[in-house]
């Protein structure tokens, strides 16, 4: 069923008339907000829901039927409340399960995860197991040098970089003493 009142459109799924059953379109004067689970979104799209189960969380569910390949965006069944997951999904119904761990950013320290639901650092990446784990860092064409700064957000302490010019890997060491030049 659906009602209307002033600037409001609300579509009621089944059951009972309560806010996470309600489907709801709200014109906010100079835009229109939709709001899935809830009767008041505060933004263009608002998904609210029970993070406790992957079946009534604030998520979106994506499925590719030509390839059989689906993705779980959202937080739902958390480790920890509130962390925000992208995982793969098994089946079309499935949930995604422990194995599932592609993408984690922790809602607590802002650690984003590759391969891990807990990650530690800032960037944690993880590989199954026995599987190696690397980090790929490239450039487009014409680039001539690729590779990792180490330092905080006024210097760089430590250089580790791939330049292509003279197919040299370089470890760079600032404000300390020399360099240490790998290659020819």
């Amino acid at each position: 069923s659906s009602g209307l009142g002033v600037g409001k459109l609300f579509i009621k799924v089944g059951g009972t008339e309560t806010a996470a059953r309600l489907v709801s379109f709200v014109d906010g004067g100079s835009d229109i907000k939709m709001g899935i689970g809830t009767t008041s979104p505060a933004g263009k799209l608002e998904l609210q829901g029970s993070g406790d189960s992957w079946t009534t969380s604030p998520a979106i569910r994506m499925w590719d039927s030509y390839n059989s390949k689906g993705w779980f965006v959202g937080n739902a069944n958390n480790i920890t409340a509130g962390d925000f997951y992208i995982r793969t999904l098994p089946s079309i119904d499935g949930n995604p399960s422990s194995g599932q761990e592609e993408f984690t950013i922790k809602h607590a320290t802002g650690n984003v995860g590759i391969g891990t639901a807990s990650p530690g650092e800032k960037l944690s990446v993880r590989a199954a197991s026995n599987v190696d784990a690397f980090i790929h860092v490239g450039g487009g064409a014409g680039t001539t040098k690729a590779g990792l700064k180490l330092g905080n957000t006024s210097n760089t302490y430590c250089e580790l970089l791939f330049d292509n010019a003279n197919n040299n890997v370089t470890l760079f060491q600032k404000y300390g003493s020399g360099s240490l030049i790998l290659g020819t």
